[in-house]
């Protein structure tokens, strides 16, 4: 690290390196891929929970040493060596405190950072850039010194002021949210309606339903009723016939 970060940063870096040896980790909690640890730092007597992310391999802790001063504290260290992981993640080095950082070449310093944190530092090292611009200049006299700093104090009343309304926006939208579910869920219940049973048409309970043996007995013994009625028509023809037959026969022998 010390041919990657400047001799400055690489001084205050090093004291977390050899912290690390003060501390001990113990993992706590395990959901899906992220492990939780708590880290006990004997040197300072303090604990930490530290948090790993298997598959994008963020790791951070609720120090926060890593967002106020750009490297990684004694405690995820710490983890890092109990988890086997002796290499920094490249997206836990920032460009701005290297030694190279004037060249502003941020798309080879991005490239391994995960999307959710590419276009905070891109915007954080871009302003860093700026600041340690305006503070040389700044800093050589009185009066650029007055014209930077209330720049600098009204830009930070502004950002302020601005992240304050995006964190409430983010808020009302959450609530809106919820909100419209809700109406949603009791529309949704509301349209939801009960159909009446259907009115009989003739009196008393409706008729049983039937079988489909009883039907097919039914409709077996209605057939033989209709044979058994064509036969007696016939019959009857042919008795009819016969009479007319015998009394012709009289006829003709009288």
């Amino acid at each position: 690290m010390s041919r990657i970060y400047t001799h400055e940063v690489f001084k205050k870096f090093q004291v977390e390196v050899l912290g690390a040896s003060a501390c001990f980790s113990e993992q706590k909690l395990e959901v899906g891929t992220i492990k939780t640890f708590e880290v006990k730092d004997f040197e300072k007597n303090v604990a930490f929970m530290v948090n790993w992310e298997v598959r994008s391999q963020e790791i951070n802790c609720l120090c926060r040493l890593f967002e106020y001063n750009g490297f990684l504290c004694r405690r995820v260290l710490c983890v890092l060596q109990s988890l086997g992981v002796f290499n920094i993640p490249p997206h836990y080095i920032l460009k701005r405190w290297s030694k190279d950082a004037k060249s502003l070449d941020y798309t080879s310093s991005t490239s391994n950072i995960p999307k959710g944190m590419q276009f905070k530092i891109q915007r954080f090292d871009k302003l860093f850039y700026q600041a340690t611009k305006l503070s040389k200049e700044g800093s050589l006299s009185s009066g650029s010194f007055n014209i930077a700093y209330c720049a600098l104090q009204d830009a930070l009343e502004k950002c302020i002021r601005v992240n304050r309304s995006l964190k409430e926006h983010e808020v009302e939208l959450d609530g809106a949210y919820k909100v419209d579910k809700e109406n949603i869920d009791d529309n949704l219940l509301h349209d939801i309606s009960l159909l009446d049973p259907q009115i009989s048409s003739t009196k008393g309970a409706p008729k049983r339903m039937k079988k489909g043996i009883e039907k097919c007995k039914k409709r077996i013994l209605n057939t033989k009723s209709r044979k058994s009625q064509e036969h007696s028509t016939i019959s009857d023809e042919n008795v009819i016939d016969l009479c007319d037959t015998q009394d012709c026969l009289q006829e003709l022998v009288h």
